[in-house]
């Protein structure tokens, strides 16, 4: 979040929390999968833990996972050791995608990396048009040891940084997206002319019927409308 005064305004809020609430009280946070993650941010928190789908329809599953990490804190009372790391490229919003390559096989990969060892391992792909210092992709990682942690945050990051040049997809101008989306449509019409569906004529007998009742209705209607006009003197 870059505000009018601070480009890092959750790691600006973590440090005001963090004076208040002091070193002990354990905090985590859920964050945006296009987050621009900080220094400042992983510092104040115990526990940043990132979406894993875009278009954003895990937005409850991280908050569960953060309150499940939340109560191991809790439950243990122990600290988990810290692995940050920031990439040197940006992505694309128009490739974030997690329902495409590269983005997709990434957070699977994200995924089976997660142990008791470490239970918690996050990658946010960045906002890159928030334009500033730490603007990005980064990887954060918690673990039982430091070792754990940083083990698991370089293998993700070595990941990322193999699908660099993936990330680099064509973009369409406009004249060229309403070409390319024209042509796609042809194809579709020529594929569902010879197609037929389950309950499709009657589904048209349906419709028949509605259009021919509706200009029955409007007939009627019309007839009504002229009697009365009649019977006023009108016309």
């Amino acid at each position: 979040m870059v505000t009018e005064h601070l480009d890092d305004g959750e790691g600006e809020i973590l440090a005001r929390v963090r004076k208040v609430i002091g070193k002990e009280v354990p905090v985590v946070v859920s964050l945006d999968l296009h987050a621009n993650v900080t220094p400042e941010m992983v510092e104040h928190a115990d526990a940043l833990i990132a979406y894993r789908k875009y278009p954003h329809v895990d937005m409850a599953d991280t908050g569960r996972a953060s309150a499940k990490h939340l109560a191991l804190l809790l439950g243990t009372k122990q600290r988990f050791a810290k692995a940050f790391r920031q990439l040197p490229f940006l992505i694309p919003i128009s490739w974030q995608c997690t329902n495409d390559q590269p983005t997709k096989g990434i957070y699977e990969k994200l995924a089976a990396l997660e142990s008791e060892a470490v239970p918690t391992l996050s990658f946010a792909p960045g906002f890159p048009a928030a334009d500033f210092a730490d603007c990005g992709p980064s990887v954060f990682a918690y673990g039982r040891t430091q070792a754990d942690a940083d083990a698991a945050a370089d293998k993700v990051a070595a990941l990322v940084e193999s699908h660099e040049n993936d990330f680099d997809g064509r973009i369409y101008t406009p004249d060229e997206g309403v070409r390319y989306a024209m042509e796609l449509a042809k194809t579709a019409k020529k594929t569902d002319r010879h197609r037929r569906y389950p309950g499709q004529s009657r589904c048209r007998r349906r419709f028949r019927h509605h259009r021919h009742a509706a200009r029955a209705g409007a007939q009627q209607r019309d007839a009504r409308r002229d009697r009365r006009d009649l019977r006023s003197g009108i016309g």
